[in-house]
């Protein structure tokens, strides 16, 4: 364009001083020629304003000596227009400066700008897209203009956005709208967008412009506080919130029979007393652990309590439930056989029904009464070896 620009007023400035020269020397004009001269003038003080009064005076110069040259004396003419010629080259290349600062300066915005602007077709084509796109997802601008921008957008995601605009178009308000675009690594990277309909003259929707800003980790923080929620920090298993969500969940009766298993870890305060506390979060942790070895990817294991675990079973059955609270003693078992530094001990209580015909609350309180019976019968055992196993580690100590 730059290359352009110069031949065309270089072009033009030749073609005034040539006519000039013929015109006034040859015919002895003065004065109708000279309206040619604004051609240059107006276009250097639209292309090459700090040269505008410079061009100006020359042509005004170029004027002043042929008219002299035709007729042997100085007239007030040609000094007029001269005055013309470098007023108004003067008010072009100021006004041209003006419209230039304005547009750096909102050049030098937009560029320091954090958020990314883009402005999307109707045919979801980039018509343009801010310099902050580098930072936000690694492309150049010049990437991405003419291309779709739903091309970049998640696919699970790209009809929400679409309704959002439809919503924003109907009641001519902004839309927020959370989604995740491609970066140029090839991963998605989490985005808050708001966006506008820009209306042409005729009332119908010509463009979409909207400013994103990256929010991945406000969504990691969100995604930390929702797993902190529903999970129990020492273990990682569910907690009691999310056991009662499901309890909720599986009183509809859709998933009948239910089984319920509560594990209760035997002996955990004498431990937290007599080896501290830290000593009782590893039997908690390694107790869920192996739990969590026993239960399907369907069955619901979380840690109710402190030392409390439950166990939901979905479209369970008899043999499923005493096969799953089996496997879970051996398990108990087998870890004190092959780990003899601490002593795993644990009862368990079960119970089944049918939640359109029980309440989930007599299934579960069930469950939990018989939990306490088989402690009842494990306490002694329990004491003893424990009693053992808290005076062997003094000993070591």
């Amino acid at each position: 364009m730059v290359r352009y620009s110069l031949i065309i007023f270089s072009l033009a400035f030749l073609i005034c001083v040539i006519a000039s020269v013929v015109i006034n020397l040859i015919y002895g004009y003065d004065i109708v020629y000279t309206h040619l001269f604004y051609i240059p003038i107006i276009l250097a003080g639209l292309w090459y304003p700090r040269l505008a009064v410079i061009v100006a005076a020359i042509l005004g110069a170029v004027h002043i000596t042929c008219d002299y040259i035709s007729i042997k004396t100085f007239q007030a003419g040609p000094f007029l227009r001269t005055v013309m010629f470098i007023s108004v080259a003067y008010v072009i290349s100021h006004l041209t400066m003006e419209r230039n600062r304005y547009y750096n300066e909102l050049e030098m915005l937009n560029n320091a700008m954090l958020d990314m602007i883009t402005k999307v077709k109707t045919d979801g084509k980039i018509e343009y897209i801010s310099p902050s796109v580098k930072n936000l997802l690694g492309y150049a601008p010049e990437e991405l203009i003419g291309k779709d921008f739903f091309d970049l957008v998640h696919p699970d995601e790209t009809e929400k956005i679409k309704d959002s605009f439809q919503k924003a178009v109907e009641t001519m308000a902004p839309c927020v709208v959370e989604h995740r675009l491609l970066s140029s690594s090839g991963e998605y990277i989490w985005i808050e967008s708001m966006g506008n309909p820009i209306l042409d003259n005729k009332d119908g929707i010509n463009i979409y412009v909207f400013g994103s800003r990256d929010i991945t980790l406000r969504k990691k923080a969100e995604e930390e506080l929702k797993y902190l929620s529903i999970h129990d920090a020492l273990t990682g298993l569910y907690n009691r919130f999310m056991f009662e969500e499901e309890l909720n969940r599986l009183k509809t009766g859709r998933f009948d029979p239910v089984g319920i298993i509560i594990c209760d870890i035997d002996g955990l305060k004498i431990i937290n007393d007599n080896l501290g506390h830290s000593a009782g979060d590893k039997l908690l942790i390694k107790s869920a652990e192996i739990l969590k070895e026993q239960c399907r990817t369907s069955d619901i294991l979380a840690r109710i309590g402190g030392d409390e675990f439950a166990i939901l079973i979905q479209e369970c059955t008899e043999r499923k439930l005493e096969n799953v609270c089996s496997r879970i003693k051996k398990a108990f078992a087998e870890r004190n056989i092959s780990e003899t530094d601490t002593r795993l001990f644990i009862s368990i209580g079960c119970a089944m029904g049918n939640a359109k015909d029980f309440s989930i609350d007599e299934i579960l309180k069930e469950a939990d009464e018989n939990m306490y019976q088989e402690k009842a019968k494990n306490r002694k055992d329990v004491l003893d070896a424990l009693g053992e196993l808290i005076r062997e580690s003094k000993r070591q100590v």
